[in-house]
């Protein structure tokens, strides 16, 4: 018997053994695109002014990617019983957890956002640095 076929006859017995199933590799070349044209969509739409939808967005992307990662790459799409379940947990949690941060700031109490950012409605000081609101601006005049 030549040594290669005793290796490759041992590895598929092994891999039999074990019940483990190998993606192709057409799967993982059309996860690999998919995840390339998810990064250019990021960078697309980061360099973009979309306002409130910014947020949205960016989470929706990098949802699907992390899902496409899970599923393929670390074979949960093979996965079954304990290890879907403890999955689905963990994106509940991370659910939680995002919606807790972004419920925060939407509630958030005005005077905790800076006076003058894009996120509070108090106006901008028209003060500049050393200068006081009650002094005049130039000698002679006055306020």
């Amino acid at each position: 018997m030549d040594p290669k076929d005793y290796k490759k006859n041992v590895a598929e017995y092994a891999d039999a053994a074990h019940g483990v199933v190998h993606s192709h590799f057409r799967t993982y070349l059309i996860v690999f695109m998919a995840l390339l044209l998810g990064t250019a969509l990021t960078y697309t739409t980061g360099r973009m002014h979309l306002g409130n939808w910014a947020l949205v967005i960016a989470l929706v992307i990098a949802f699907t990617k992390g899902t496409l990662v899970a599923m393929y790459f670390m074979h949960l799409a093979e996965a079954k019983g304990t290890t879907r379940l403890l999955m689905g947990i963990c994106l509940l949690f991370i659910a939680v957890l995002i919606g807790y941060v972004l419920g925060d700031f939407g509630t958030r109490f005005r005077p905790a956002n800076s006076q003058g950012s894009k996120w509070s409605d108090l106006p901008a000081s028209s003060t500049t640095r050393g200068e006081s609101p009650d002094m005049p601006r130039e000698l002679g005049t006055t306020p």
